[in-house]
């Protein structure tokens, strides 16, 4: 019953296995998730509100889960990381590593009496 911010400021060492927010009655910001460099994130907010902002030094693909029941979640998706509507199925395909290409976030979000917006 109250708001919280988090706030990643500098890029970690190693990039999170998982990161996971839940808010409940109650409004939060999270930003420069991408220096945390998860490669899950799941995020729910429910009767309240959130803002997310994505930008930082992403080190790896994401597959992000954005929940909303009963309120609405802001995310903020820098340029420079690709986005793709949906969590793959089965194995990632072997990438040959001399190419240089942007990270990945795969996401899916689900909205019950709310709304997720995504924009760059």
């Amino acid at each position: 019953m109250g708001g919280f911010m988090l706030e990643v400021s500098e890029p970690m060492l190693h990039p999170m296995q998982s990161l996971r927010i839940k808010a409940g009655m109650g409004g939060f910001e999270a930003a420069q998730l991408g220096n945390a460099s998860p490669a899950e994130l799941d995020i729910r907010c429910h009767m309240g509100g959130g803002e997310v902002d994505l930008s930082g030094a992403w080190l790896n693909d994401c597959r992000a889960r954005f929940e909303v029941e009963m309120g609405g979640m802001e995310i903020g998706v820098p340029a420079d990381l690709e986005m793709v509507d949906g969590w793959p199925t089965g194995q990632l395909e072997e990438e040959d590593e001399t190419v240089a290409r942007p990270p990945v976030l795969y996401f899916e979000k689900y909205e019950k009496r709310g709304e997720v917006e995504i924009s760059r």
